[in-house]
């Protein structure tokens, strides 16, 4: 998995409000569960930083923010 996928992945589960396992089993993660853990990463530096710090910061990649 591309780490656009996962940056993307990661802002999607911020907006939508999900936990680590509604992430790890979500769609978006079938038969992928394996790089939730890399997602969950960016989802929990999203939360720290704040949406606006992270758009700026990863401003080269798609988001769902």
């Amino acid at each position: 998995m591309e780490e656009s996928e996962k940056i993307y992945l990661a802002t999607k589960a911020f907006e939508k409000k999900w936990d680590y396992e509604t992430l790890r089993y979500s769609d978006d993660l079938y038969s992928r569960e394996s790089f939730a853990e890399d997602i969950w990463e960016y989802v929990e530096e999203l939360e720290e930083i704040g949406t606006k710090a992270f758009k700026e910061l990863y401003k080269d990649y798609d988001l769902y923010i």
